[in-house]
């Protein structure tokens, strides 16, 4: 269990680089993630329309995840991550050009959430290995809540409200200011002066397995630790049930609650002010209670804010629900993503990562389908109703080794500057 409290150490300037250049990033994509489903919707408001465009842009997780990971472990990662986000700069900047000159229509839309999609997956799992790269042990649990805070700030709280009101007044406009996120957190990520790969991999070296054999060493690691193999299939069951909600949310906003385009942003924008005061608190969360409490009270805010979404429909029920989403996933990311990154070898952080995400974020486009489908044949609470059982039922069954945090992490966490 953690100790008590100690001196706070100042987080090093490459992590605040890093910080930086996640929140431009996280802006531009708040304002284009609200954008596109507002987009779909005026062109076909149908919930599996819709779900569709939500299905695609996850779809790349599902294929490309295994590959994206090993590539992470075997290229200069820093280097990656800014010519990804150089490829997503140019790819929503060529949208924006199109849609500014009146063509818009859902083949390109679903080829720009295809393109982002691709691009996204080999970003994450580079991104995956930049915070332990920058910061030692100790100092991993507040590092890993102030980014996560200010991500969710950034990507559903400022974004979404102002990408709906721009939306609003012009639909190109938010896809101009996320081409420009793009381009300014490639311009931060150049200016890290720490190495993102490990001390036995020299920057452009990479590890010497070949790729299918680096898969291979992901898959047999995450399976050999019984916390990160039963975690990876949670986190499956949880982005599941997520994506099934996400998918339906722009209509459920729309019709069920008769809201416009600004209700939406700012609903959106309630699970990232969850999202900021869980991250911000996780540390002292997990002080307080303990990171088998932390763990627990997330799958509980998981589950409670979808069932109070499938039986209460309202305005200020679906605020309370979007804050208690993201005071849950916080704490418990928060809490996992720190034992990742404490348990598994830097020089095999990317591909672990990488096999954990093909299963949960590889479950994004499945989610995002059922969601669209159970709304079509049933109504649209369905999806929540179906989301908010299955992480009870999955949490019951899992709960032994989810609440089995590996010791060695903990004390590494734990562990005085």
């Amino acid at each position: 269990m953690s100790g008590p409290p100690r001196a706070k150490t100042p987080l090093p300037g490459d992590y605040w680089r890093l910080w930086s250049s996640s929140v431009a990033s996280n802006l531009g994509d708040g304002m284009r993630l609200t954008a596109i489903p507002l987009l779909a919707a005026a062109i076909d408001p149908t919930p599996l329309t819709v779900s569709v465009v939500s299905a695609v842009s996850y779809l790349p997780w599902l294929l490309l995840a295994l590959v994206a990971g090993a590539v992470a472990d075997r290229v200069d990662r820093r280097r990656l991550m800014v010519r990804l986000q150089i490829v997503r700069a140019a790819a929503v900047a060529a949208f924006a050009v199109m849609l500014t000159a009146g063509h818009a229509s859902m083949v390109p839309l679903v080829a720009l959430a295809l393109v982002l999609g691709v691009a996204e997956v080999f970003f994450d799992c580079a991104a995956a290995t930049a915070v332990p790269a920058v910061l030692p042990p100790h100092q991993l649990e507040r590092g890993n809540s102030r980014l996560l805070s200010a991500e969710m700030v950034a990507n559903e709280f400022a974004g979404p409200p102002v990408g709906s009101v721009l939306f609003a007044w012009r639909q190109a406009v938010p896809f101009w200011l996320d081409a420009l996120t793009f381009a300014v957190s490639a311009l931060l990520l150049g200016r890290l002066r720490t190495s993102l790969n490990p001390p036995d991999a020299p920057a452009g070296t990479g590890p010497k397995p070949g790729l299918l054999a680096s898969i291979r060493e992901g898959l047999a690691l995450t399976w050999a630790s019984a916390f990160l193999r039963t975690w990876t299939l949670m986190l499956a069951v949880l982005n599941f049930a997520r994506a099934m909600t996400v998918a339906v949310f722009v209509l459920y906003v729309l019709q069920l609650l008769g809201g416009n385009e600004l209700t939406f942003g700012v609903l959106s924008a309630m699970v990232a002010v969850g999202a900021a005061v869980g991250g911000w608190h996780a540390k002292r969360v997990v002080d307080r209670i303990g990171r088998r409490a932390s763990l627990a009270l997330g799958l509980a805010l998981h589950a409670g804010s979808n069932l109070l979404l499938a039986t209460v429909v309202g305005v200020v029920p679906t605020a309370v629900a979007g804050i208690a989403f993201g005071v849950g996933v916080a704490v418990s990311n928060v809490v996992f993503v720190s034992i990742r990154q404490v348990t598994v070898p830097a020089s095999h952080l990317g591909r672990v990562s990488s096999v954990q995400r093909f299963f949960a974020w590889g479950a994004l486009p499945l989610g995002a389908l059922a969601g669209g489908a159970f709304a079509a044949s049933a109504s649209l609470r369905a999806p929540y109703a179906i989301a908010g059982i299955l992480v009870v039922v999955a949490g019951a069954v899992l709960w032994r080794p989810l609440m089995r945090p590996p010791e060695a992490a903990e004390r590494l966490l734990d562990a005085e500057p």
